[in-house]
């Protein structure tokens, strides 16, 4: 499990890179999800805008990756064979706060 998680924190954030990076270049459909394809902009988006974009995209990856950190953590000591501590109690709410923030940005819940 700990592997899986480390995987997708990269995962994660390669898409993201991959996203800002190749924004002009990617299909319409991919960018426009559940509705009809149509041009987002008819031009290219300027480099500074991407950067902006990769920016601010940065917030709810950052908490997202926070989360899965701590899960990581907490399923490394599983694996060392410790199942009850006070560690364990820090890091599920470490992971809580992290899924709540992302959800709350992403979402606005």
């Amino acid at each position: 499990m700990y592997a899986v998680i480390t995987v997708l924190i990269i995962a994660v954030i390669s898409f993201d890179i991959f996203f800002w990076v190749f924004l002009n270049s990617l299909p319409e459909t991919l960018i426009t999800v559940n509705k009809a394809p149509q041009a987002v902009v008819s031009y290219e988006v300027p480099l500074l805008i991407r950067v902006a974009g990769f920016a601010v995209s940065l917030l709810p990856i950052s908490a997202l990756v926070y989360a899965l950190m701590n899960m990581r953590k907490l399923f490394g000591y599983y694996k060392l064979g410790v199942i009850f501590s006070s560690e364990h109690t820090v890091l599920f709410r470490r992971v809580a706060k992290g899924f709540f923030v992302y959800g709350y940005i992403v979402c606005g819940i």
